[in-house]
């Protein structure tokens, strides 16, 4: 065939967790393949996996292993019916908007809160806003008062409109009749539905699930574990849309697929287990677990 080959990544995604330069060298002893395109959606143990493969016999099973230059079959389940969506931070852009509310009543009772200690000690952890404030100096009644003001100001802010995260829109237009669709939040049902008075999404999901119906919240598999069940699934036929840590765990122990979309209040150091990292929700449509939908794919009652 002698194609010529390509080899397209992110460095930054892998980071010292993988050794790019073992990647290279790898394709290199390969050349009479097809395009590879070996990009960031794939994680490092998939492509160790590869890796320990000789050669000559990935070169035999190409057409199992690579389609169209993405890698597929026995690395890659396809039997994904379903997508299980995290809210906060992934549909809608309140993760941003709720830290910012956060640090400016810190500042204001002097305790500077920088996002990547809060995107290791809040989302990542589970620390509450009151023991974060009392590991920065403050008194405990004094940051327990802290924390109610805080909740005072954002239930005030949510009442107005919360802008959706980049690529929402078109990517859940596209998905729907595809696969089916739910949200699953640790947040409360009021805190849901306030975000999504006007955002119209809600159009495109068959199911939501919030901390009223499941209070053993993240990183506990719990809620997803009732999704796939109210949707008549197997975990291993739903994949989920996280972006903390305390997400993506909970969806690996319930045994689903999880893509984690890093932002800027992402702890990538605490998502290793993710199975995919992108950057954008428009990403997902290009990820190979997505590039052939289930066979009886689900269509909405109209």
């Amino acid at each position: 065939m002698n194609a010529s080959m390509t080899v397209k990544f992110q460095e930054s995604n892998f980071g010292d967790s993988f050794d790019v330069g073992e990647l290279k060298r790898f394709l290199s002893l390969v050349g009479d393949m097809p395009t590879v395109d070996a990009n960031v959606f794939l994680k490092p143990t998939f492509l160790r996996r590869l890796l320990n493969a000789r050669p000559a016999d990935v070169v035999e099973k190409t057409p199992e292993y690579l389609q169209d230059g993405i890698m597929t079959t026995d690395f890659i389940p396809s039997n994904i019916r379903a997508i299980l969506w995290d809210n906060d931070g992934v549909l809608v852009d309140s993760e941003n908007a709720f830290f910012e509310i956060t640090r400016r009543v810190f500042q204001e009772r002097g305790l500077a809160l920088d996002s990547k200690f809060w995107a290791t000690h809040f989302l990542g952890k589970g620390m509450k806003t009151s023991q974060i404030a009392q590991s920065l100096g403050m008194p405990v009644e004094e940051s327990l008062r802290l924390a109610a003001h805080r909740d005072i100001l954002w239930r005030q802010r949510i009442k107005d409109p919360v802008s959706l995260c980049s690529g929402v829109p078109a990517t859940l237009k596209f998905l729907a009749g595809r696969y089916r669709m739910a949200v699953v939040t640790g947040a409360p049902r009021e805190h849901f539905e306030d975000v999504h008075r006007s955002s119209g999404m809600m159009q495109y999901f068959q199911y939501s699930i919030t901390a009223d119906e499941c209070p053993n919240v993240k990183p506990a598999p719990d809620a997803y574990l009732m999704t796939a069940a109210h949707l008549g699934l197997k975990p291993s036929e739903c994949l989920v849309i996280e972006d903390s840590p305390r997400g993506v765990r909970a969806a690996i122990s319930a045994g689903m697929p999880c893509v984690l979309i890093a932002t800027a209040l992402t702890d990538l150091s605490q998502c290793e287990s993710a199975t995919y990292i992108v950057n954008d929700v428009g990403e997902i449509l290009s990820l190979p677990i997505l590039a052939s939908p289930a066979k009886e794919s689900f269509h909405k009652q109209s």
